[in-house]
């Protein structure tokens, strides 16, 4: 958890900075890539198992920490200094942690309720079915990463009238862009879980 907030927080900074895509990068390639490497490290000297694998994992964002470090530090020498409270920091950021709170318990809460009802082997069904589906909200996320900052910076210019000009153009745009993804998932759900359970198996 430490690595992967501290990555986090340090990607959000460069976002902060206006270096929108490189903090893509850091938060959701670096970690990835670092990962996947260790891990084809580890399967290579045949080490693999279940500590292993969360140490790639967590060397992963450690990484992408680390590099995130470098890169701040090199770019806020030139940037002016301001005192900032910790109780105004608390207050600004209190609605988005219930927000990201809310979001936690929504993505979960329907696989944990299915578990105490239901057998594991549904829920295994249920949870390869419905995270197959959230591949639709990957455009979702790209967007969001991109447009974020830009309403951010509007909102503090005042630019009212252009945050609702972003909001309906980027609304429109994920629109058509997920209808592909979204039509193929319900033309094709047999076959589509039906590759999901063979990559399980194999």
């Amino acid at each position: 958890i430490v690595p992967m907030s501290v990555a986090f927080i340090f990607g959000e900074t460069n976002k902060a900075l206006g270096r929108t895509a490189y903090a893509a990068f850091l938060q959701a390639v670096l970690p990835i890539f670092i990962t996947l490497t260790v891990f084809s490290v580890l399967s290579i000297i045949e080490i693999v198992s279940l500590g292993t694998s969360g140490f790639a994992v967590i060397f992963g964002y450690l990484g992408s920490a680390l590099a995130s470090a470098k890169s701040l530090l090199l770019n806020i020498v030139s940037i002016k200094k301001i005192k900032v409270r910790l109780f105004d920091l608390y207050r600004q950021g209190f609605p988005m942690l219930l927000v990201s709170a809310g979001a936690m318990v929504m993505s979960w809460a329907d696989t944990i309720t299915l578990g105490i009802f239901c057998s594991a082997s549904d829920v295994g069904v249920y949870f390869a079915a419905s995270r197959t589906a959230l591949v639709t909200t990957l455009i979702l996320v790209a967007v969001n990463a991109v447009s974020g900052p830009i309403y951010a910076r509007l909102h503090k210019e005042g630019k009212i009238e252009e945050i609702a000009t972003l909001a309906k153009k980027s609304s429109m745009l994920l629109l058509l862009i997920v209808m592909l993804p979204t039509s193929f998932l319900l033309l094709f759900p047999e076959w589509v879980m039906h590759c999901v359970d063979c990559g399980a198996v194999s």
